[in-house]
């Protein structure tokens, strides 16, 4: 009883918030009120229910009550577990030295050079680092591979739903209408479409899906492909591409079948393109130069990229192995242009706000992820799917942040994250530790009735 009141408590004051446009918060809320009592008891599946009640990523500065609520429960939860089972499950040390190596020495840097106050920057990554480690926590099982993708359908599924309710954003472009929904920006937006959509795929190819699963995965796919185009995004337009490339390389066997799969998604993407509405055909193929619609005034997608990361080349060597601190870009750019403009490039971004070294420890990250990544597709067996779409996960992940400036956001370090628990799933398998999935059995035969009645006697 006390559960239902708390429930109808949580629905009303979720309702009440997101009336009042406070979406994410009252989503939140809600949620938390209805499904908290059970997950509790389920730390692997409240871990990656944080994946649906942040559509958002935790940037600097943003306040998203979900995360903040849920993320200290989950952990909670996942202690009390592996206290119980004597399972920590902790991360592989690549990806708690690369994080902790960035983290580290991004303190230092803000430390020398007061951009924010410390205190700040330590908060958010300290976020991202619990949200890493629940998520690995979560995904390192043969279930959790499953659950996470399920988790992204679910998150993808809501962002499409709220696009046409909360309407377009007015961000000052000089034609187009931009759809941003939950995510709150439209960059953000196509960046969520391009990492879900080979998880969402995986769903829909997995034999082992039951027919609820693979719908699931159908509608989540559908929903992505229209938030990508409600976007406009031209960085989110290239991880997709680049992302489901990916996921079907690592899916073939032979040169043949990879070439096949490439050309099918050339055709679907085109087909699509034709479909897509105006404002995506004038902002995405337009700013790549393509026939009628490079006329529009929206200049090459290169042109101001370009003139920006130059000038970040130039910041950079200003200080090389502290950087000039969290918000040091910022203040430089509105110093000399009056525009505080970002720098469109994550990787560049982590070299002027925190130096050489930062970066450093982030690209051995990536590359630890990469190897194994790449050792685990060779054994995957059954798991081959899922390392598979977690890798373009991964990939396309890594080519948004080449148009998005901030390595502290925590989508960055679960991407990888999730990479390097797809390869510890299969050396469980290989190792002996774990067996395969096996396929869903049928539903046994109701016993049918007799075509003819019995014949009485005479």
């Amino acid at each position: 009883m006390s559960q239902l009141v708390l429930g109808l408590v949580g629905c009303a004051i979720g309702i009440a918030l997101m009336l009042a446009d406070m979406w994410a918060q009252g989503l939140g809320i809600a949620l938390a009120a209805i499904a908290g009592p059970q997950l509790l008891r389920n730390p692997d599946l409240m871990a990656v229910t944080t994946l649906a009640l942040a559509p958002i990523q935790i940037d600097l500065g943003s306040s998203i009550t979900p995360v903040k609520l849920w993320a200290p429960l989950a952990l909670a939860s996942a202690m009390f577990d592996s206290a119980r089972t004597g399972n920590w499950r902790l991360p592989p040390p690549a990806l708690l030295a690369g994080f902790g190596g960035f983290c580290l020495w991004g303190l230092v840097s803000e430390t020398n050079a007061m951009t924010i106050a410390p205190e700040a920057l330590l908060l958010a990554m300290g976020a991202t680092l619990l949200q890493v480690y629940l998520l690995w926590r979560a995904a390192a099982t043969p279930q959790g591979l499953k659950r996470v993708a399920m988790a992204y359908s679910v998150l993808i599924i809501a962002v499409a739903i709220s696009v046409p309710i909360m309407g377009p954003v007015t961000n000052g472009e000089e034609l187009g209408t931009r759809y941003a929904g939950l995510c709150g920006e439209p960059n953000w937006t196509g960046e969520t479409a391009a990492r879900v959509l080979p998880l969402t795929a995986a769903l829909v190819l997995d034999r082992l899906s039951g027919t609820k699963l693979r719908l699931l995965g159908v509608v989540a796919s559908a929903s992505a492909l229209y938030v990508q185009f409600a976007s406009a995004s031209r960085g989110g337009t290239l991880a997709m591409l680049l992302g489901m490339a990916a996921f079907v390389l690592a899916m073939a066997d032979s040169l043949r079948s990879a070439l096949r799969g490439l050309g099918a998604v050339v055709v679907v993407i085109a087909v699509l393109l034709l479909l897509a509405p105006t404002s995506y055909s004038y902002r995405v193929l337009g700013s790549f130069g393509f026939g009628e619609y490079s006329t529009v005034e929206y200049g090459d997608i290169t042109s101001g990229r370009v003139a920006l990361n130059s000038m970040g080349v130039e910041a950079f060597f200003e200080s090389p192995w502290l950087g000039l601190g969290t918000s040091g870009w910022q203040q430089r750019n509105m110093s000399l242009t009056g525009m505080a403009t970002a720098i469109h490039n994550g990787p560049l971004s982590a070299l002027v706000s925190f130096g050489l070294p930062a970066l450093v420890a982030y690209v051995a990250c990536v590359v630890s992820a990469l190897l194994a990544g790449f050792r685990a597709l060779r054994k995957a067996g059954p798991y081959r799917i899922y390392v598979a779409a977690f890798m373009a996960h991964f990939a396309s992940v890594m080519v948004s942040s080449q148009t998005l400036s901030d390595l502290i956001r925590n989508v960055v370090w679960v991407a990888p994250g999730l990479a390097l628990a797809a390869a510890h799933v299969v050396d469980l398998y290989s190792s002996g530790a774990i067996a395969a999935e096996a396929p869903q059995a049928a539903e046994p035969s109701r016993p049918r009735l007799p075509l003819t009645l019995p014949t009485p006697y005479l």
